[in-house]
């Protein structure tokens, strides 16, 4: 008998350069790494090193993938000359390396791509709650009235977007079959993060993706067969009304504007600074070459700026960084995964795919390899038969 999850070639080479790749970035978001960087340089040599083993994971596992179809090697060739040069325009090389993890997905089963994160997540979140514990990332700063902790991590707010990550996640795996108990303690969680880190739209967000995940299971009678359906029209066009609602909001913005100011406090700023942001460099199709300064940036002494300037919209931040045409391509993969996720039946995957994407308009999280695996969803299942196609075979007797 076969072992019951023995891993093909491609799914070992390609999850194990996820779980490299994100383990590393995780680790980069604890309060010890920043210890050791302000101490020892060479934590970021070995950092480099492990990220260049998953790129080249992901570069073997697309090699040994490529199909022998004239038409889409040429497409996806075109793909490669286009990354390379809004690359070479943009802010760094981040964006290359980012288009080998999102390409590497191809066909491989998203259950175990969510699973790579939320394993690596769990065992960070446990690290750095041990090193809360231990007097490591236990320091407490006062921020605009509120009293907030480290809680382990490199940032206030890291550990609260860790939880809503994790979540989201766990909520996909159950599928529809979310239970009281288990919610509870997921909102027992979010409510001790936010008691000690005050981080208030994660936390809003996490008690908001409870309530999507949990309500239909307690409200809606439970049916033995699921019905393919077509996407809306309203789901297909949401993340590009995101995209074009919130670069448009900070373009506009106009502090003599008594709803737009009202507006921009209750945002922390977010909306005064994208449009300084914009004012220093260029919207356009092509990237810059930007230099962010956020608020851990400043407290470790990371870079040589002291003013903090930094934009947390995930819309406006990759358009300034790598311009408009990246924006299009990644909300064209995002549309894709909502289609797929209607027509294979997963209203779960769509959800948090809508949940991100309302989220990266205040947050910068539309590639964020820490807490969003659902980039990766539409080109896992680009392969993937639709449910009404599975359907037709299962009943043809094949």
């Amino acid at each position: 008998m076969k072992f019951k999850y023995r891993l093909t070639k491609q799914e070992f080479l390609y999850l194990s350069a996820l779980t490299l790749y994100v383990g590393v970035t995780l680790f980069q978001s604890t309060y010890l790494y920043n210890v050791l960087v302000s101490q020892n340089e060479m934590i970021l040599l070995l950092m480099k090193i492990l990220r260049y083993t998953s790129y080249f994971l992901c570069i073997f596992k697309i090699a040994i993938s490529i199909p022998d179809n004239l038409k889409k090697i040429l497409t996806a060739f075109a793909l490669i000359l286009l990354i390379i040069l809004i690359t070479i325009k943009g802010t760094d090389k981040a964006v290359l390396f980012y288009f080998l993890i999102i390409a590497g997905a191809k066909d491989m089963d998203f259950g175990k791509i969510i699973k790579v994160f939320l394993i690596m997540q769990i065992i960070i979140l446990i690290f750095c709650f041990l090193c809360y514990w231990g007097g490591i990332g236990s320091e407490i700063i006062f921020q605009d009235g509120r009293k907030r902790t480290f809680l382990g991590f490199g940032w206030v707010n890291r550990a609260s977007y860790l939880w809503l990550g994790i979540v989201i996640e766990f909520a996909c795996l159950k599928k529809r079959k979310l239970k009281l108990p288990c919610a509870f303690f997921f909102l027992c969680m979010a409510v001790y993060i936010y008691m000690k880190t005050q981080t208030r739209f994660s936390f809003i967000m996490t008690v908001g993706v409870l309530g999507i995940f949990l309500l239909p299971n307690l409200l809606i009678k439970k049916t033995k067969y699921s019905i393919y359906h077509k996407p809306k029209l309203y789901e297909i066009l949401a993340i590009p009304i995101f995209a074009i609602t919130s670069i448009l909001l900070y373009t506009i913005y106009n502090p003599d504007n008594p709803f737009l100011s009202l507006l921009n406090r209750l945002l922390n700023s977010r909306l005064s600074l994208g449009l300084s942001a914009l004012q220093k460099y260029d919207l356009g199709l092509m990237g810059n070459k930007t230099i962010w300064t956020g608020a851990s940036t400043l407290m470790w002494g990371f870079s040589g700026n002291n003013t903090y300037e930094y934009v947390d919209c995930g819309y406006l931040q990759l358009a300034l960084d790598y311009g408009i045409l990246l924006v299009l391509i990644v909300v064209f993969i995002y549309i894709l995964g909502i289609i797929k996720a209607c027509k294979l039946n997963c209203p779960e995957i769509k959800n948090a795919i809508l949940i991100f994407g309302v989220l990266s308009i205040f947050e910068p999280r539309l590639i964020d390899f820490t807490i969003n695996p659902f980039i990766l969803y539409g080109i896992s299942t680009l392969g993937s038969p639709t449910l009404k196609q599975s359907v037709s075979y299962i009943e043809n007797g094949s």
